[in-house]
């Protein structure tokens, strides 16, 4: 089934176990007594998913550009919780299925990125929106997930990711989400939630 971005989940049930966010995301979740917060929490807890943040997403984390973020406390006391972990920084010789290796899938991406940016070179692309599909794949070899979702705020990231992962043996276990989307289905099943809260 072909699943595109914009399409949030159909039910919990139907998010992989295992699920990557972006800078973006993780900040637009906010601190932990934020509603987006509590609700991603409580239905990560509630369906055992976990939360992976990349190495390249922890990078990107600098107090001295936005010390109100402060996102590093935000990881530490969800991994205590229980529903977010950090992941394995990059390998590029990860593999799965006999798949495309997360290198090759990352410079597809990277390729695919800049041909729907007019004027861009593939160096100039954001270099961690292409490494996240190499993060999944890496889960995905390493048995910590049989299916992995990545929650990415771009819109021409997750749609560079999502049609170079179709038509490989990724189609069916990694799913890519628009990070919007997402989190405003999660607030929706929530019932502490109050509707209309803009979280971008």
């Amino acid at each position: 089934m072909d699943l595109k971005p914009e399409n949030p989940p159909t039910d919990a049930a139907s998010i992989p176990k295992a699920v990557i966010f972006d800078t973006s995301v993780l900040s637009a979740i906010g601190k932990p007594t934020a509603p987006a917060y509590r609700a991603t929490e409580r239905l990560f807890l509630e369906h055992n998913i976990t939360a992976y943040i990349p190495p390249c997403v922890i990078g990107e984390i600098h107090p001295e550009s936005d010390p109100d973020i402060k996102l590093k406390p935000r990881i530490l006391e969800a991994k205590n919780t229980g529903w977010m972990a950090e992941a394995k920084e990059f390998n590029e010789l990860s593999q799965y299925n006999d798949g495309p290796k997360a290198t090759e899938i990352s410079d597809r991406v990277r390729t695919r990125m800049a041909d729907g940016l007019r004027g861009v070179s593939e160096d100039e692309v954001e270099k961690t929106d292409t490494l996240l599909p190499g993060i999944a794949i890496q889960l995905l070899a390493g048995g910590e997930a049989n299916r992995v979702g990545i929650a990415i705020k771009d819109w021409n990231a997750a749609e560079s990711a999502h049609d170079v992962l179709k038509n490989t043996v990724y189609e069916d276990v990694i799913r890519m989400y628009r990070g919007r989307n997402f989190i405003d289905w999660i607030l929706e099943q929530d019932d502490d939630y109050s509707s209309g809260r803009e979280i971008y």
